[in-house]
């Protein structure tokens, strides 16, 4: 499976991160975000979607422990100094990939310790 997340930031900007599985199962953030504005045309989106999946992969190297919370071009791109900022001004959508099958999952705010939970009941 190929995964991208979409930082929405009302009014301001869209922010697409591509996510990697590591070998200990758990995804994480290891290429550069990429930020677009709210006026970004239909096939800009679609570009950085594609984009995104296309840096997804399975099975890389599990970060050391310290590393994994590393958030720091995540934030910058979502212009947010701290994850509660982020938390605070931005919703969230996965964008999976297996085979052919594309499946959107919506996320819903569970505060700064809990981050964000997955409502795959609401997945299309």
């Amino acid at each position: 499976m190929q995964r991208a997340c979409l930082y929405c930031i009302a009014g301001s900007r869209f922010v697409f991160s591509p996510e990697s599985r590591t070998v200990a199962g758990f995804w994480t953030v290891e290429a550069q975000p990429i930020a677009l504005s709210s006026s970004a045309s239909d096939s800009e989106l679609g570009d950085a979607v594609v984009a995104c999946l296309m840096a997804s992969r399975q099975r890389v190297p599990t970060p050391p422990r310290d590393e994994r919370l590393e958030l720091s071009a995540l934030l910058a791109a979502c212009e947010a100094r701290t994850w509660i900022a982020l938390m605070r001004k931005a919703t969230l959508v996965s964008i999976e990939k297996e085979g052919s099958r594309i499946r959107v999952v919506p996320y819903e705010r569970q505060g700064p310790r809990r981050g964000y939970a997955r409502l795959d009941a609401a997945a299309i």
